[in-house]
C-alpha cells in the first residue's frame, strides 16, 4: 500500500513538471516580441498577433481536443498531444518567415492542451478522498508554469537568442514524452462515444451543472484579475519608476509565492472547507488590487508593496482554482474532462479580457484606475459567492 501511495506521488509529480513545462510555452514570446521582431526584420505590428493567435490555439485544444479524454485512451492522447508540442516548439525555433511563425504559434496553442488532460487524468489516479490534494499538487506546477514563463523569457532572451529559448523548451518537452511512455499509466474511457455527440454533450453539460457555471464565473473574473495585475504592476515598475526588465524578473519571481498555496488548497477542499476557502479566496482578490491602489514614497518601497499585493493575489487565485477543480472533478469521473475543458474555457476567456482591460485602462487611465478596476471585480466575485451561498442555504 505504502508503495502505491509513493509510486502515485511521484506520478503526481511528473505530471506537475509536465504542465509547468507546457504551459510556460503559451508565454514565452510575450516579453520578447521585438527580439523576434528585429531579429527576424519583421514589424512589432504584425509579430505582436502570434501571442493572440497562441492562446487562440489553446482555447481550440481546450474546447474540441481535450473532451476526447472521455473517449480515447488516455495515455495514447496525452503522449501524442505533448509530442506535437515538442515539434511545434522546434519548428518554431527555425522558423525564419511571418506566417511559419504564426502556424507554429498556433500549433503550440492547441497541442499544449495537453495540459488540461493532464490534470483530469492525475485526479483519476486517487481516491475521491485525497483529489483535492492530488489536484492541488499538479495544478501548483501549472501555475509556476504560467508565473515563471515570461521572467525566464525575458531574462534569458538577453543571454542566448529568442530561438535558443524555444529550442531548450522542446528538449525538455522530449525528456517528458520519453519520461511519459515508461511511467504514465494506461487509461480506458469508461464508454465509448460519437464525437458530434461528445461536443453536443458538452452543451447540455453546461446548461445542466449549475456548479460548473457558478465555480466557471467565480474563476473566469478571478483570473480575469490576475492577468490584468500582471499586465499592468510590471507597466507601472518600468515606465513609472525606471526599473529595468531584469528588475521586472524579479519581482515576477517573488510574486511567485503565492502559488505555493495550491496543495493547501485542496487539503481545504478535502476536508470540507470548499465555501470558506472559496469565500477567502475571492477577498483576497479584491483586497489585493484595492491594496495596489495606494501610493508608496519611493520607486523600492513601490516594489515591495506591488510585490506583496501580488503575493495575496496569486494566493486568492491559486486558493479559489484548485477548490473549484476539486469540486466539479467530484460530479463524475466519465464526464470529468468535459467539466474540466469548459472550466478551463472559462478560466482563459477571462484571463484574455482581464489582459486587455488592464491594457486598456492603463494607457487611458492609468495604473490606479486600473488596479481599482481588478477590486471591484474581485468584489463582484465575492458578493457572487456570497449570493449562491445564500440561496443554497434558504433552499
Amino acid at each position: 500500500m505504502k508503495k502505491v501511495k509513493n509510486s502515485i506521488k511521484l506520478l503526481n509529480f511528473v505530471f506537475a513538471v509536465a504542465c509547468g513545462v507546457m504551459v510556460a510555452n503559451l508565454y514565452y514570446a510575450q516579453p520578447i516580441l521585438a527580439n523576434i521582431a528585429d531579429s527576424l526584420h519583421i514589424s512589432i505590428k504584425d509579430i505582436a498577433f502570434i501571442t493572440t493567435i497562441t492562446q487562440i490555439g489553446y482555447a481550440i485544444g481546450l474546447f474540441f481536443l481535450v473532451p476526447l479524454l472521455d473517449v480515447i485512451e488516455n495515455k495514447r492522447l496525452i503522449i501524442f498531444m505533448m509530442f506535437l508540442n515538442v515539434l511545434a516548439l522546434f519548428f518554431m525555433s527555425i522558423s525564419e518567415e511571418l506566417w511559419k511563425l504564426i502556424f507554429m504559434s498556433l500549433l503550440i496553442g492547441i497541442s499544449a492542451s495537453s495540459v488540461q488532460m493532464i490534470v483530469p487524468f492525475g485526479a483519476s489516479m486517487v481516491p475521491p478522498e485525497n483529489r483535492g490534494v492530488a489536484v492541488g499538487k499538479i495544478m501548483s506546477g501549472l501555475l509556476f508554469g504560467i508565473m515563471l514563463a515570461r521572467p525566464l523569457s525575458s531574462f534569458f532572451s538577453g543571454i542566448v537568442g529568442w530561438q535558443e529559448i524555444f529550442l531548450f523548451s522542446a528538449g525538455l518537452g522530449f525528456v517528458l514524452v520519453g519520461i511519459f511512455l515508461f511511467v504514465m499509466p494506461s487509461k480506458k474511457p469508461l464508454h465509448k462515444m460519437n464525437y458530434f455527440k461528445l461536443l453536443f454533450s458538452m452543451m447540455q453539460l453546461f446548461k445542466n451543472t449549475p456548479i460548473l457555471r457558478q465555480r466557471g464565473f467565480y474563476h473566469f473574473l478571478a483570473f480575469g484579475v490576475f492577468c490584468l495585475f500582471w499586465i499592468v504592476a510590471p507597466l507601472v515598475l518600468i515606465e513609472s519608476f525606471g526599473f529595468s526588465n531584469n528588475q521586472v524578473a524579479l519581482f515576477a519571481f517573488i510574486g511567485i509565492m503565492g502559488v505555493f498555496v495550491a496543495p493547501f488548497a485542496g487539503r481545504l477542499a478535502d476536508r470540507g472547507k470548499s465555501e470558506w476557502a472559496t469565500g477567502a479566496a475571492l477577498l483576497a482578490v479584491g483586497i489585493s488590487m484595492f491594496l495596489a491602489v495606494f501610493p508608496m514614497e519611493n520607486r523600492w518601497n513601490t516594489f515591495v508593496w506591488l510585490a506583496f499585493c501580488g503575493v495575496i493575489l496569486d494566493f486568492g487565485v491559486s486558493l479559489n482554482l484548485v477548490v473549484g477543480q476539486r469540486i466539479i472533478y467530484a460530479l463524475g469521473d466519465s464526464i470529468r474532462a468535459r467539466l474540466n475543458a469548459l472550466y478551463m474555457v472559462m478560466f482563459f476567456i477571462g484571463g484574455a479580457m482581464g489582459s486587455y482591460l488592464g491594457g486598456y485602462l492603463y494607457a487611458h487611465f492609468g495604473g490606479k484606475i486600473a488596479f481599482f478596476a481588478g477590486g471591484i471585480i474581485g468584489i463582484l466575485g465575492f458578493l457572487a459567492f456570497m449570493w449562491n451561498l445564500i440561496k443554497a442555504r434558504l433552499k
